[in-house]
């Protein structure tokens, strides 16, 4: 049960369904998105989803809010069963099974999988840096404030937007 294994079956799976995703940026996996309503081919929904496994309570917390226009459609019934396309793919995919495959992938590794209303629970705690970074971090700095990824010798964090000591 490792944060690892978790991120790269998760990105697996959003790579094969055509969903844009970044990896440890301010959280484990985030995505953000814009789609196509099948039923109606003029309306965008602007997808966003947080993804964080907290190591301490052995849980992946997730986040997600669409918008139809200026509507949050995220707790609409119907939403899990609305089919969408990416703009550069005609292939169809229920948003409702972004967040089901996730949590299925979670639950298989053995978390407990939380959808939350709250984004903060789904994005790296102040200061939070994640253990499997590793060798993956060596040349680059983290954000005090938010946790993400800066370059060594940077000062402003385009994420949280704060001005740092120069990091090193």
């Amino acid at each position: 049960m490792n944060r690892d294994n978790f991120i790269k079956q998760t990105t697996e799976q959003l790579t094969k369904m055509n969903v844009p995703y970044k990896v440890q940026d301010g959280t484990d996996i985030s995505i953000s998105a814009t789609f196509k309503n099948k039923d109606d081919d003029s309306e965008d929904i602007l997808y966003t989803a947080f993804f964080f496994l907290n190591p301490a309570d052995n849980k992946v917390y997730a986040y997600q809010k669409a918008l139809a226009g200026q509507n949050d459609v995220s707790n609409d019934p119907s939403f899990v069963n609305m089919n969408v396309k990416r703009n550069d793919d005609d292939s169809l995919v229920p948003i409702g099974l972004i967040l089901g495959s996730i949590a299925g992938i979670a639950v298989s590794l053995g978390f407990v999988f939380q959808k939350t209303d709250n984004q903060q629970m789904a994005v790296y705690p102040k200061g939070y840096i994640p253990a499997s970074v590793g060798a993956a971090a060596q040349g680059t700095a983290f954000c005090t404030s938010c946790g993400a990824k800066m370059p060594i010798g940077t000062r402003f964090c385009t994420n949280c937007e704060l001005i740092h000591k120069l990091l090193q």
